[in-house]
């Protein structure tokens, strides 16, 4: 289901882009990221209700323990903010450049999240119930 809505969530980004729809552009690449990571919890059975539950969990459960660089943690942290920037403040208005550089920056995440989720060593966490 996550991953499902990932999906959407950066189709979304994509045609909000094609449409210069910048802001909404970068909202929705976030959704995206956050989405994949909450996908990637699952595979320990984690649950997190929040951004900053799924931005810690993500960041103590994978990227402390090595399966991710903390470039994808930091990642994650950059895409949030200019969510939140271009949401919340009034004076930030995302350009073509920057919003698809965001949406680049999801995609590699995603990419990397699902690689990860295809991979053998993610197959014997699930088995061993790690």
């Amino acid at each position: 289901m996550e991953l499902r809505k990932c999906d959407e969530a950066l189709t979304v980004s994509e045609l909000s882009l094609d449409r210069g729809l910048y802001n909404s552009s970068v909202s929705s690449g976030y959704y995206a990221v956050l989405h994949a990571a909450k996908a990637v919890l699952l595979t320990r059975r984690i649950e997190a209700f929040s951004h900053n539950g799924v931005i810690n969990k993500f960041a103590l459960n994978f990227v402390k323990e090595g399966k991710f660089d903390k470039r994808f943690s930091r990642l994650l942290g950059r895409l949030r903010k200019a969510r939140e920037d271009g949401e919340y403040k009034t004076t930030v208005i995302y350009t073509k450049e920057e919003a698809t550089l965001r949406i680049e920056e999801a995609r590699e995440f995603v990419e990397e999240m699902k690689r990860f989720l295809r991979s053998e060593s993610w197959r014997r966490i699930n088995q061993e119930g790690v």
